[in-house]
């Protein structure tokens, strides 16, 4: 997704993806947002685990938080999409592509986290 997501320079992706985390609160357990953003200002939540989840023996979280459509990307397959209201929720962004992020903009956490750290979609 990030390959999507930044920009090419030379052979190399820039590092424009902002990635910060945050606390939170779940069923009173302590949870982390990892929270993305790009330089269009998209925004998009990485995952949310157990801050207390212990690793099992691959090396991931024990726990998952089932998150649904919060974790979805701001890119979305045209074929996945079509269930989404047209012209409200889809954009044009390639043949293969939608992007989604207004959507995903009417989640609370990515408002909350818009107006935190002041973001602007360009």
């Amino acid at each position: 997704m990030s390959t999507l997501l930044s920009r090419k320079v030379g052979n190399c992706f820039d590092k424009d993806i902002q990635v910060r985390f945050f606390k939170g609160t779940l069923h009173d357990r302590d949870i982390h947002w990892y929270m993305n953003n790009d330089n269009s200002g998209r925004i998009w939540i990485e995952k949310i685990v157990f801050a207390d989840a212990a690793a099992n023996s691959y090396g991931t979280p024990s726990q998952v938080i089932d998150s649904g459509l919060l974790t979805n990307k701001p890119l979305e397959y045209k074929v996945q999409t079509a269930a989404l209201k047209k012209g409200r929720e889809k954009s044009d962004f390639n043949e293969t592509y939608d992007d989604i992020s207004p959507l995903i903009d009417q989640l609370l956490p990515v408002k909350r986290y818009r107006e935190a750290f002041k973001i602007v979609r360009n």
